[in-house]
């Protein structure tokens, strides 16, 4: 995962890992250790819901979460 322009894209769009934890239901740990890969990736749900959340395209996406 490419932490440095999903971190873009979360600041682009005004969020913070606490909104982020609230809005996907897991504890803000939870989103920082993702973030940082320490414990495990975002779900392909997670995924879908943030391309959704921050209005993605495919090659966001990919760029983001499959690097």
């Amino acid at each position: 995962m490419n932490k440095h322009l999903f971190n873009y894209h979360m600041a682009k769009n005004g969020d913070t890992q606490k909104s982020l934890s609230i809005a996907l239901g897991i504890t803000a740990a939870s989103v920082s250790h993702k973030i940082s890969g320490v414990k495990g990736d975002f779900t392909r749900k997670e995924i879908a819901f943030l391309a959704d959340r921050w209005h993605l395209s495919g090659n966001d996406v990919k760029d983001i979460f499959l690097n």
